[in-house]
């Protein structure tokens, strides 16, 4: 049985959006992220690591599968437009320092340091190594100052990025659904 798919979009209520960035050990979107660990060189003959985690957090129309009580087992996904939208209403909601790990509640120090939208258009490409990904994939990078943390992220604990928040969630319409309604609507006029 095909499970149903449901569009995630945000609107201008308060409750909708992305409340925070989790560390995840298994990221939903099955893509995981780049650990800088670059050494910089101070005038003291120091190292430091550079601490940032960088990675997808939404790929345009990729199935996610979920679980959601009173719906069920479905996919979610997402357009290239309501990607701009979420991504827009995280940051007017100002949850940029919101991170915990594996959606525990517990805050993580982190923020974030960058985000983009890759966008053929405007010369805005996939970065390696995610060329794979679809043009309209959502990149950050977060700077990790927890030190447990940031040991779990080289350790491998954490390996990727995963929304935490409430999305409206609407049936997709898929093009064959489409066709068979017209064409039933057509038996019907028919007979």
């Amino acid at each position: 049985m095909e499970l149903p798919v449901l569009q995630m979009s945000v609107d201008d209520s308060i409750q909708i959006g992305i409340t925070c960035m989790s560390l995840v050990d298994r990221p939903a979107i099955k893509v995981g992220w780049i650990a800088f660990e670059e050494q910089q060189v101070k005038f003291s003959i120091e190292n430091e690591e550079e601490r940032i985690v960088f990675g997808a957090v939404l790929i345009p129309n990729q199935l996610i599968y979920r679980e959601f009580e009173g719906i069920g087992k479905c996919n979610v996904t997402c357009t290239e437009a309501n990607i701009r939208k979420i991504r827009e209403k995280f940051f007017k909601s100002q949850n940029t320092t919101a991170v915990n790990t594996n959606h525990q509640g517990l805050p993580v120090q982190a923020y974030l340091m960058e985000s983009f939208i890759s966008n053929e258009k405007k010369g805005i490409p996939n970065p390696a190594p995610f060329e794979s990904l679809p043009y309209g994939t959502w990149y950050v990078g977060y700077k990790i100052e927890d030190d447990q943390v940031w040991e779990d992220v080289k350790s491998g604990k954490f390996v990727g990025f995963s929304l935490e928040g409430q999305f409206n969630l609407e049936p997709q319409v898929s093009e064959d659904s489409i066709i068979e309604e017209i064409e039933q609507m057509i038996s019907k006029l028919n007979k």
